[in-house]
């Protein structure tokens, strides 16, 4: 026996039609439902505030905050705070300039660090990167 093979879409239109209407058909039970009525529970009123925006001012005297030292060497100042914080880079005699140079120099082309360069740099910080994205731009 073979399975019964459902009507299929013949062009592209007919496709993204039957698509909506999948998803129209998915949604349709709560659609205009209040989040309560959905199963959430709690009101806006009761969530926790948001932080205030700004404070930036106060890292200049936190000691482990690695500030960056030209526009392009963001990626590396995380990876050497981030080795910092776990201890790895601590054994390495460099100051953090020098390690972000040094960074900056092995895994990039100084313009920027993509995804790619960021997790080598974080490997080689001591951290394990499992998963990278490349959905993001230098």
């Amino acid at each position: 026996p073979t399975p019964v093979q459902t009507e299929q879409a013949t062009d592209a239109f007919a496709a993204v039609q039957a698509l909506n209407q999948a998803w129209a058909n998915r949604f349709q039970s709560v659609s205009g439902a209040s989040a309560q009525d959905v199963g959430v529970q709690g009101t806006l009123a009761n969530a926790p505030q948001a932080p205030e925006i700004g404070g930036w001012d106060t890292a200049a005297t936190d000691p482990e905050v690695v500030k960056q030292t030209n526009q392009n060497d963001c990626g590396a100042a995380v990876a050497v705070m981030l080795g910092k914080e776990i201890g790895t880079s601590k054994t390495q005699p460099a100051s953090d300039k020098d390690k972000m140079s040094a960074l900056e120099s092995r895994f990039t082309q100084g313009q920027g660090t993509s995804p790619h360069e960021l997790s080598n740099m974080l490997a080689n910080q001591g951290t394990k990167v499992t998963q990278t994205s490349s959905k993001l731009d230098t």
